[in-house]
């Protein structure tokens, strides 16, 4: 059993493009973020235990590879005062 549909991730994905453009600031970087988070979310669906809502699920996988992003691209020093 699917606890979601490729629909339902697929509408999902434009809310997490928004949000990892806003984060990165690179159109083609976000891109590669949102297809790394979907396939990540398709891979381990059945980690999805429906507790919260879906979007709230990706948005935290999106929001740690946003910040390793984020991160590498400012340099380690970075961590210090994001």
């Amino acid at each position: 059993m699917n606890p979601f549909t490729p629909d339902q991730l697929m509408q999902e994905s434009e809310r997490l493009f928004a949000y990892a453009v806003s984060r990165v600031g690179n159109r083609e970087t976000a891109e590669d973020l949102v297809q790394d988070v979907v396939v990540a979310a398709w891979e381990k669906r059945s980690g999805f235990d429906g507790r919260s809502l879906l979007g709230t699920w990706l948005f935290g996988m999106q929001l740690a590879s946003s910040l390793i992003v984020a991160f590498g691209m400012m340099g380690v020093g970075a961590l210090l005062i994001w």
